[in-house]
């Protein structure tokens, strides 16, 4: 599937792989899954691959801490708006599970403050609200 990933010419395999391999959960994915974000000429395989990452975070095997870290670095740096606005899509999905309480959390609240788009802090601000707290209530 990373060979598939990395170098299939038809852009609906390329995504289909990076779906397949953010459902498998498997460490060895993180970084082609990565650099499909920055370095495929597809949007759509973009996305795939950041929506796949962001699964990967709540997967129940050892993918999550690499896939967990790499996203954040991923939506830290200076990436198109809608390749963020996808991983936030995901995201929206795993609001009441434990892991998003901690770093995920922390870069929910900085892109609600700091993005550069209104639609990605609008985005950010209400899944960051969403968000369980430790009491069981939301947070404000």
């Amino acid at each position: 599937l990373i060979d598939t990933l990395r170098n299939d010419e038809a852009d609906i395999v390329r995504q289909a792989a990076a779906h397949a391999l953010g459902k498998l959960g498997d460490p060895r994915a993180v970084n082609p899954l990565a650099l499909a974000v920055f370095e495929d000429a597809d949007r759509g395989v973009r996305e795939a691959a950041i929506k796949a990452l962001t699964t990967m975070v709540f997967s129940e095997g050892e993918a999550w801490k690499p896939a967990e870290a790499t996203l954040y670095r991923l939506l830290v740096s200076n990436l198109d708006d809608q390749l963020v606005l996808a991983a936030l899509d995901t995201l929206s999905d795993y609001t009441g599970h434990p892991r998003i309480r901690g770093a995920l959390r922390e870069l929910l609240y900085d892109l609600a403050k700091f993005a550069r788009s209104d639609q990605v802090r609008e985005r950010a601000r209400a899944l960051f609200r969403a968000i369980p707290s430790e009491e069981g209530g939301e947070y404000a």
